[in-house]
This record gives C-alpha cells, sequence and structure tokens, in this order.
C-alpha cells in the first residue's frame, strides 16, 4: 500500500470537527440563501437561525447608520450586506454550538452507517473473527460478550460488531500495516490500544475444534506450542502458518479507492521468488548428483 495506515472510520475530535465544518458551511449558504443571495439547497438549519443574522444585520446596520447621521436604513441591503462566512459562522458559534455539536455527532454516527452499507458486499460469511487483546486471541462474538452482536457475514456486519465491542469513548477502525486493526482510547488522552482482527476460515476452526484431548495434546507438540496456550491463539497462528487466512484488506482498499500495492514491486517480488525456487531446485539436483556420484565411487 501507498502508505501503512487507512482510516475506515474513527469519532475522534478531528472527526468530529470535519463534520462541524461541512454542516457549518452548509448553514452559512442556506442562510444566505433565505436572504436572497443564492439559491436554496434545502438543507436543514436550526430555527431561529435566520431571524438571529436578520436581527444581527438590523443592528449593524442602525450602527452604521447613526455613525453615518442617516435617517433611513434599506433592511434588504442590510442582510445583504451582513450575510458573508464571517459574520453568519460568528453568530452560529455564540449561539448555536449546541445544535451544531449535535448535528456534528450524528453525522459521525452516519458516516458509520455508509461504511457498513459500502462494505457489506465484501463476504466473510465462510469465515470466523478473531480479535487479539493483551492475552492473546479469541473469537470476536465471545469477547467482550455482554456487548451487542449479530451474526457476521460481511465485511459490513464485522466493522458494526468491531465498533460494538469498543469500550473507549474514542473509536477508530482502521486498515493498518495490512491488518484490520479496531483501536480504542484507554488511559491517558491520545493513547489508543489496538485489536488486530484475523478472519480465520470456518471449516479449519471446526476440524480443530473437534479434537479429543490426545489429538490437541499432540496438535500442541508437533507445532512446538505450550501446552497452557489457549486454543484461539493456537488456530490463528496455524492458519496464518497453514494458509487459512482470509485476507479482506485489498477488498476493503478496493472498495474504498485506496491502493491495494506496487504492482512492479509485487512483479519483482514474483520475480525473485522464481529465481530462489529456480536456485533451490538446481542446488537439490546438484546435491543429488553428488551423491550418487560418491556412491557409485564407493561401490566402485
Amino acid at each position: 500500500m501507498g502508505k501503512d495506515k487507512y482510516i475506515i472510520w474513527n469519532n475522534d475530535s478531528s472527526a468530529h470537527d470535519d463534520q462541524e465544518e461541512c454542516i457549518k458551511e452548509d448553514w452559512i449558504y442556506e442562510v444566505q440563501a433565505a436572504l436572497g443571495l443564492c439559491e436554496p439547497n434545502g438543507l436543514w438549519v436550526p430555527s431561529g437561525l435566520v431571524d438571529a443574522v436578520k436581527d444581527a444585520a438590523i443592528d449593524d446596520a442602525i450602527a452604521k447608520a447613526m455613525d453615518d447621521h442617516k435617517e433611513t436604513i434599506n433592511f434588504v441591503q442590510a442582510y445583504h450586506d451582513f450575510a458573508n462566512e464571517e459574520n453568519i459562522g460568528a453568530i452560529i458559534d455564540e449561539q448555536f454550538e449546541d445544535d451544531l455539536a449535535e448535528q456534528a455527532d450524528m453525522g459521525v454516527e452516519n458516516w458509520l452507517g455508509d461504511e457498513v452499507a459500502n462494505l457489506s458486499g465484501i463476504d466473510v460469511h465462510r469465515s470466523i473473527a478473531f480479535i487479539k487483546d493483551d492475552d492473546g486471541y479469541c473469537v470476536l462474538n465471545g469477547y467482550r460478550p455482554d456487548s451487542f452482536s449479530k451474526s457476521i457475514d460481511n465485511v459490513g456486519n464485522l466493522i458494526e460488531a468491531l465498533y460494538n465491542k469498543m469500550d473507549g469513548d474514542t473509536i477508530e477502525l482502521s486498515i493498518k500495516d495490512r491488518e484490520m486493526v479496531a483501536s480504542e482510547s484507554v488511559g491517558y488522552v491520545g493513547e489508543m490500544d489496538d485489536h488486530v482482527v484475523k478472519l480465520v476460515d470456518k471449516d479449519f476452526v471446526r476440524e480443530i475444534e473437534k479434537l479429543g484431548d490426545d489429538e490437541l495434546n499432540r496438535l500442541y507438540g508437533d507445532n512446538g506450542f505450550n501446552k497452557n496456550e489457549v486454543l484461539d491463539g493456537v488456530i490463528v497462528a496455524l492458519a496464518e502458518k497453514q494458509g487459512h487466512l482470509q485476507d479482506i484488506v485489498p477488498a476493503i482498499c478496493e472498495v474504498n479507492g485506496w491502493p491495494v500495492g506496487d504492482a512492479e514491486s509485487q512483479e519483482a517480488g514474483e520475480s525473485l521468488d522464481e529465481i530462489c525456487d529456480a536456485k533451490s531446485v538446481e542446488m537439490e539436483f546438484d546435491s543429488g548428483s553428488c551423491e550418487d556420484i560418491v556412491g557409485e565411487q564407493e561401490r566402485g
């Protein structure tokens, strides 16, 4: 990937600020439209905002008229003179701060809903999600079981489940170093705890889970696992080793328009692998030939 992190969704202060900025721009435009300066887009604005701007425009016009010793005021012209972005923005900040914050919160939530919908086409129904915490990996459905969870059939379901499983005030869902990661705020301001998410083939998981005690002990011993190792962690480790993981990162990147990787680098990597494989075969052949020769010499 072009960079090591892509944010799918978060609710940190920067996301909230971005929402506030966009909403504020919409409100300013709608107020200007209400005062006859442009065509309206029909977007919602707080009750009383247009009247608050009108009142401020008249007060400003009166003050200027008194300074200029004028006896009359053109209200329409007063509205037009006053209704610039700076003046309307100041009124929003002073009188409609709570409305703006509430709408920004809704905007962040709607963003999550949009991502759930956008990623719902990526099928994961044949995989089981595992999440990593300080104790290692465990099945996502069993992680913090008191939180809401439902069937995870696609990546939209997955990110919704991850959101529900996180406890922090600040939550982030991202692609980080080619891994799916759910992060939550902990402790100090700005400190985030990352949880890597893996998707393991459902049949592979079921095959291991149905093993008896003796078979499990043999599996642990043959693969070098400590007997006290949690089974979920063993399943993920074996799935990584044996190729039973579902990699959803390329599909997520494709949906969001993020670069998946460098084609030239991938081709170069493949070419290098081919060369190494060829060298390995050649060395095995040479080694075998030498052994044959030694054997023949000994027999002679």
